[in-house]
């Protein structure tokens, strides 16, 4: 280890704080002092003085408030190095190492808040050492104290890329949801997070020396126009991140400065493949050769040891280029003066601008160089699907199907026939073809991975949730099946050793198998996800597939009440008003699995359903909502108004919503509104650069108005597309009118109302705001997240918002301000947010189902001096909803008396039905319903 001079004054690491003076002596300390404390100590060799100083919480604030995050996590890694085999995982130094990093990125963020999330860990070490000092009251009057709740972290979408990390140790894991986790598989935890990349990151790789992880990225969401590649270093800080205008597909090292990027853009008149060397240490990515392909570069390789002006690349139409020196790069001189020959010799007959573009295309061909046609490989549009792999020196696997024409690109639905292996030394091909029967029944492979080494055994991800490996020579024998569950394989991945195989799912999970005795090393298992929850006061309620859940809030144990759904039928959303509650649920019937939908009347105080009744399939939801196959348009929302003493239900889908009266579903009243947008008159767009799926403008959020005469609805729309921007609007119940629209550049995710007009909005922007609506709608604060904004909260009569963000994060701030008052981090991604009743508290459930809660200490100096809006009470509203449940219970004996045949009784007793509002539409409706039973 290099010697470094000492600085000029000696500094000896405290063991003890001296609270009454200076509440942390290691902010006297310079920057330089800071920095290079820690390794004066490793030079030396003074192990104990160096192991109290990094389990030290007073010198790790002192040093991540002073932005040395990344350096902190470097004292331990030298830290590690240096001790060599006298390091050992169970010591505490190696517990404050896998804390620092497990936070890393939120202290990036919020370095002021190393204490509180020391004392909210669920490490023991460190909760004892953050016990043993109170420097919190003092360096933060308020922060807040996690009282329940243990992260059970798992990817939000489907993985798409994996990769070993330090040998068999580590697993770095992509998805969807634009996370790069980094998995301990020995340890069995979550290690670290790596930065957020713009969009979902393809094809990770690790450095050869092991230092760094890279990755590709571009796609058409959250935006076609974020394209290029990322390199993380151990810590999981961004370390490069190198912007190109095309989408980049595969990522490789060619050395430990230098990648290679297989690039391109998929469809349209600007689809084209390139190739790129990005560098490292300089950061610079320059272009190599011109024009080398009419489709994305899907995969890369050196076809000769030691040259690295010899490469080869592999298109995603199945076409195979050798880049070598002799190469003449296709200017745009040369493609101009080709296009205008042909345009010239073609001018005088328009009814040949097809074959133009043919001949132009083939005349490009001949230019650039093709030294083999194969088959596409399955790599999907955006290249999420791994289909293609090297294997040795210059041979490929390919999961392949044949050509076709690209101007039928946009139509075609890949689904590959065979893996293909091709020789390019020997001049050899062969295929292993799926059999025609399984695929026309629905068999699909998703991706493969190639054993490593000498072996011919390569690993299948199919969609029914298989991978198994096959050989791919003669008589290779039977496949063996590694992994087997109830979601799509999507990706796959062996260690360098070949002892591992790791597989990941559509669902985000994963699994890592040593497929030599075929047991299991680690799995992210997926947990039950409820379906929505509330907070009723201090009461929490969850609803899952068969069950509504209750959960004290404000009692110490862990009391959980269910009320069971009836047999069969799937919870699918609920409200609550008081200790009045609905449930919506579904259920097949039949062996022609009708669709039927109920909705369920509970009592929250005695936690039973004391009516219920079924939506019949002629409800006029909007059109095929009931029989079209596409499960958007299946009804998946309920919400209570209580308006004018009358309590309505609004049920309804993505497409839109209707309302009736409670106790009365079937009647000339009930009526259709708020649609986002007529089907036939749906806003469409193509682009030049490529083109993907229309979204339907789906109604994302809705929230009750104050009052309950108004409703405001969150959409996403496509009116910007391919970029999904968002809206809302303020719909008014009675006359089916609506608002301008307030638009964002963001689908609207989460909606919150208050009592005075204000609605909390949550986009896919990464943005939380408030606004108020006065013939105009008007910004009140706001702020920003660093990615997605999934829940919203607000208590009102304290002036506090809360938003949590996928990546776990929660920002308390002020309604009017904006000002960010706490933060915190939990590595779940959250679902529902809310405050407690006295706004002391606030609960975030994430997809587990796992409850978190934190209480706000110091809540008496977070308020002092606040503005807080003036705010009506929701208790004038209870009455009514015991109202509700007093009319429920009289109908639902009425209903048991009318299924035993005693009409007469039941017409009796329906004649006693108490007073309330629409008392005479209620009761005709249920005299007609007992006399057609």
């Amino acid at each position: 280890m290099p010697e470094i001079d000492p600085p000029t004054r000696q500094v000896t690491p405290p063991v003890e704080s001296d609270t009454e003076g200076n509440p942390n002596p290691y902010k006297e300390l310079t920057d330089y002092e800071l920095s290079h404390l820690s390794h004066h100590l490793c030079a030396l060799e003074a192990w104990a003085p160096l192991e109290r100083l990094l389990t030290d919480l007073l010198f790790l604030s002192a040093k991540t408030e002073a932005g040395m995050v990344d350096g902190l996590l470097q004292d331990y890694e030298i830290t590690r190095l240096a001790l060599g085999s006298r390091w050992h995982e169970d010591q505490p130094i190696a517990v404050f190492d896998r804390f620092v990093s497990r936070e890393a990125h939120f202290l990036r963020t919020a370095p002021e808040t190393l204490y509180q999330q020391a004392a909210n860990t669920s490490d023991v070490a460190i909760q004892e050492a953050a016990a043993l000092l109170p420097l919190v009251a003092i360096a933060r009057p308020s922060w807040l104290r996690k009282t329940r709740g243990a992260p059970h972290p798992q990817h939000t979408a489907q993985v798409i890329s994996l990769a070993f990390w330090r040998e068999d140790r580590y697993l770095a894991v992509s998805s969807l949801g634009r996370e790069v986790w980094i998995w301990d598989l020995v340890r069995g935890e979550l290690s670290r997070r790596c930065q957020t990349p713009p969009s979902a990151a393809k094809s990770l790789v690790v450095s050869p020396d092991g230092r760094f992880l890279a990755a590709g990225f571009g796609a058409a969401e959250p935006t076609p126009h974020a394209s290029g590649a990322i390199v993380w270093d151990q810590t999981g800080r961004a370390h490069r991140l190198y912007g190109l205008g095309d989408f980049v597909y595969h990522v490789r090292w060619r050395s430990d400065d230098h990648l290679i990027l297989g690039a391109g853009l998929p469809t349209g008149s600007e689809a084209a493949g390139t190739l790129w060397l990005a560098s490292l240490s300089t950061g610079a990515c320059t272009e190599i050769g011109q024009q080398l392909a009419s489709r994305p570069l899907v995969l890369t390789w050196d076809p000769v040891p030691g040259r690295d002006d010899h490469v080869m690349m592999l298109s995603m139409d199945g076409v195979v280029c050798y880049l070598t020196p002799d190469h003449v790069p296709i200017t745009q001189e040369k493609t101009s003066e080709i296009f205008s020959e042909i345009h010239l010799e073609r001018k005088h007959d328009p009814d040949q601008t097809h074959a133009r573009m043919v001949e132009f295309d083939d005349r490009i061909d001949a230019l650039r160089p093709i030294v083999s046609k194969i088959c596409a490989p399955c790599t999907g549009t955006f290249g999420f699907s791994h289909a293609a792999q090297a294997v040795g020196r210059n041979a490929i696997c390919v999961l392949g199907e044949p050509p076709i024409p690209p101007e039928m690109t946009p139509f075609h639905q890949s689904v590959p026939d065979g893996i293909y292996l091709y020789d390019f030394d020997r001049g050899t091909g062969g295929s292993l073809g799926f059999n025609p029967e399984a695929l026309d029944r629905g068999f699909r492979v998703n991706c493969l991975a190639v054993e490593p080494g000498d072996s011919d055994r390569v690993c299948l991800g199919t969609a029914h949730g298989v991978a198994e490996l096959i050989s791919i020579a003669e008589d290779g024998g039977s496949p063996k099946q590694i992994h087997k569950a109830d979601y799509a394989v999507t990706a796959i991945c062996f260690s360098q050793s070949g002892k591992l195989v790791a597989v990941g799912d559509s669902s985000g999970q994963i699994s890592v198998y040593d497929q030599r005795s075929s047991s299991l090393v680690f799995e992210s298992r997926r947990r039950e996800e409820p379906s929505a929850a509330r907070i009723v006061e201090n009461d929490l309620l969850l609803l899952y597939q068969n069950r509504l859940v209750a959960v004290p809030l404000n009692r110490a144990d862990d009391v959980v009440e269910s009320i069971a759904l009836p047999d069969g039928e799937v919870g699918v959303d609920f409200d609550a008003q008081g200790s009045l509650a609905v449930i919506l649920s579904g259920r097949v019937l039949g062996e022609t699995r009708t669709l039927k939908f109920f909705v369920h009347i509970v009592d929250l105080d005695s936690r039973k359903i004391i009516l219920s009744q079924n939506i019949p399939g002629d409800i006029p939801l909007p059109p095929r909502s009931l029989t079209d196959a596409d499960q958007s348009d299946y009804p998946n929302r309920i919400l209570l108004r209580v308006s004018d003493g009358a309590v309505n239900l609004l049920v309804g889908s993505p497409r839109g919503l209707i309302e009736y009266p409670l106790f009365a579903p079937i009647t000339a009243n009930s009526r259709s509104f708020l649609l986002p947008y007529d089907r036939n008159s749906m806003p469409k767009r193509t682009i030049t650069v490529m083109r993907v799926g229309m979204l339907k403008a789906p109604l994302e959020s809705a929230a009750i108005a104050p009052g309950g005469t108004a409703l405001f609805c969150g959409y996403a729309d496509t009116e910007d597309h391919p970029r999904v921007s968002g809206k809302i609007c303020l719909w008014d119940c009675e006359t089916a009118e609506h608002s301008i629209e307030q638009r964002f550049s963001g689908s609207v995710h989460a909606l919150c109302t208050t009592l005075n007009g204000v609605v909390i909005v949550g986009t896919d922007d990464n943005e939380a705001s408030a606004w108020r609506f006065d013939g105009g709608w008007q910004r009140i604060a706001g702020l920003r997240h660093e990615v997605a904004v999934m829940a919203v909260a607000c208590a009102e009569e304290q002036g506090l918002v809360c938003s949590v963000s996928r990546d776990g994060m929660l920002i308390v701030w002020r309604l009017l301000t904006g000002e960010p008052l706490l933060r915190t981090f939990v590595d779940v991604e959250p679902k529902f947010a809310g405050f407690l009743a006295d706004g002391k508290a606030v609960c975030v459930i994430d997809r587990s189902g796992e409850i978190h809660m934190w209480k706000i200490e110091g809540y008496d100096q977070l308020n002092a001096g606040g503005v807080t809006p003036k705010s009506a009470s929701r208790k004038n509203l209870y009455p009514l909803a015991q109202q509700c449940l007093h009319v429920a219970a009289h109908l639902k004996r009425i209903q048991t008396i009318g299924e035993h045949g005693d009409r007469e009784s039941a017409l009796a007793l329906l004649k006693a039905l108490p007073d309330i509002a629409n008392r005479d539409q209620i009761y005709a409706h249920w005299r007609a319903g007992i006399f057609q039973a």
